[in-house]
Parts: structure tokens; sequence; C-alpha cells
């Protein structure tokens, strides 16, 4: 079996590669959203929806994930509260303390328990994904799997448990070709095809197409961030400036609303600047710096898709591909 783990933030270029693929070198895929839509129930997207207009999405997560609740947006905001546990105890109290009134915070407990007992994490999909591709595929396969990092931490647990299922398939599959890739555009880049995305999907009416909120800049600073170290020579992947991150929070953050109170969204922009800023690991007083693989993180191959065209990109792909079997056979 021939295996790729291409990695990347959403919008990065992952699924158009993924298509060049399939169409023109006939390599199955398998996605991690393919996977998240089968195993999440219908009702969390609902859930999520109707939450979506007191909370961020990284407000959400964490309080599916951590137990951890923030209100950012409205007029009755709450500062990470955490909870013992996943039954959210005393959440009522919390709510009306905040100034939610008694209809409010009946229905906002409700949803809120009912979307962290529905959630299924990323680990659990990463894991239902990684079964799948071992159990479905046999040894004259070609899979790439489309996947993105965990938007809350960075992606070395990802590599370790695509490590581990490699080894153990290996146990009893002589035959196994694996090697990772990360996929990635510059940041500045990544916001204006967010941006002509989200216009294509208004004009062609397809609303689930369109990408809201700061999630593809956490996921790519899972993968890529500022090196402090200028000598490094690993840092090649561009510059990066924290007026552009400014600007990126300001363009992608919560969309303004008259229905919320003055200054709220200025607030939540402030707030998700200051995590993405420590997240792509900007000192106090630095003003840019160069773009490189966080600390940990190694990848076979390292794919820009700013400039070349998909073929290009997948004929890379299948040389390094090409190159890792040959590799492996002359050191066996």
């Amino acid at each position: 079996m021939k295996i790729v783990l291409l990695i990347g933030s959403s919008t990065s270029g992952k699924s158009t590669l993924c298509a060049e693929l399939k169409e023109k070198h006939q390599w199955n895929i398998l996605s991690f959203d393919e996977v998240a839509k089968r195993v999440r129930k219908p009702a969390f997207l609902e859930l999520f929806k109707e939450l979506s207009l007191l909370m961020t999405d990284n407000e959400i997560y964490q309080l599916c994930q951590n137990n951890i609740l923030t209100i950012s947006n409205g007029e009755h905001c709450i500062d990470a509260h955490k909870f013992t546990d996943t039954s959210l105890p005393d959440l009522e109290d919390i709510l009306k303390k905040t100034g939610f009134d008694e209809y409010q915070t009946v229905l906002l407990s409700e949803n809120m328990r009912s979307i962290v007992s529905s959630y299924v994490s990323y680990d659990q999909i990463m894991d239902e994904l990684f079964i799948n591709v071992f159990e479905q595929f046999d040894d004259e396969s070609s899979v790439v799997l489309d996947v993105i990092p965990d938007r809350f931490g960075n992606a070395n647990s990802l590599m370790q448990k695509f490590a581990k299922y490699c080894q153990k398939y290996r146990e009893s599959h002589l035959d196994l070709n694996a090697l990772t890739a990360l996929v990635y555009c510059p940041p500045v880049t990544l916001s204006e095809r967010i941006k002509k995305r989200n216009n294509d999907a208004i004009i062609k009416n397809t609303p689930h197409e369109v990408r809201k909120g700061l999630f593809p800049f956490q996921q790519f600073a899972s993968l890529i961030t500022v090196c402090n170290n200028q000598a490094s020579a690993q840092a090649e992947l561009g510059c990066f400036a924290k007026q552009e991150l400014k600007e990126i929070v300001s363009t992608h953050s919560l969309i303004e609303s008259k229905d919320v109170s003055p200054g709220s969204n200025e607030k939540v922009k402030s707030s998700e600047y200051q995590h993405l800023k420590k997240k792509f690991g900007f000192f106090k007083h630095q003003k840019q710096g160069n773009l490189s693989i966080s600390e940990g993180l190694r990848f076979d191959i390292t794919i820009s898709t700013e400039t070349e065209s998909p073929s290009v990109l997948a004929e890379k792909l299948l040389s390094q591909v090409v190159s890792n079997a040959q590799s492996k056979y002359s050191l066996g």
C-alpha cells in the first residue's frame, strides 16, 4: 500500500491537490471532513449554529473539549468558567448571575449540555479515519489522507498517531510505503483565498462552502509558526508580520452585528488576536518574523500551493512517493 498523510489548514489547497491525484492518477481519497460528517450527529451542527449567535467557534469547541465556558458576544459575557465535568454543574446559576433571563437560561443550558454530550472529538475522528483506511484498502491501493490539524494543539500527536497505525499495519503487511506531506500557502494568501471562496459561495448559493471565523489560521499556526532564530535553515516558508495578523483577525473574526453591545466585537477581535499572536509565537515587541515548521514536526515533503498548478504539485508529490519507496528498498 502507498499512503500519504496530506496535512494543512482549511483552504490551503489540499482538496484541489487531492482532486488532481484522484482524477489524473487514480489515487483514493479519504478526508477528515468526510469522516467527521459521518460520525458527528446532525443535531450537533444545528446546536453549533444556535450557539454561534453568542459564542465564537473557538468558544464552542472549548466548551465541548475542555468544559470551559466563554461567552464573548452579546450583552452578557462570561470569561473562561471551568466546569468540573461534562454535566456542566451549576450552569443555570452561572447564566442567571450573568444576566440571562429565565427563558434564555433554560434554552442555553439545554443547548450547551446537548452539544457537549453529542460532541465527537478530533482524536476520535482521526482514529476512525485511520481504522477505515487500513481496513478498507488492500496492499495494492494508493491512498491520500486529506486531514487538518487540531486547532487547539499542535500536530505532534497526529503525526505520532499516524506512525503507530503504520507500524501496526506493517506487523502483518510487509509492503507499506507511507509518507507525510505538509500543504500550505502564506497566511495573507490564505486570507485572500478564503474571501474569494466565500464570495463564490454567496454567488453560487452554496452556504456550506463558506468559511467563517479564524479556525484556518489556528490550524495553520498548529503547523507553522514564527521562527525566532533568524539563522535557522528551516525558516524558509516566508515572512509574516503582526500587522498582517491584525488585518486577518479584523477581516475574519466575528461579523459586525447591530444585535451586540457596543465594543463587543472589538473585545472579541482583541482576544482572538492575542490568542493567535501567542500561537504563532510572536515575541512581545517583535514586529515580524520568518515562518518555519513548528518545533518537533518533520514532513517528508513540504508543498507550497501559492504559485504552482495542482498538476505540477501532484507530480512533485508522486516523485517523492517513488523516491521514498526506492530509499526503503535500498536500505532493506
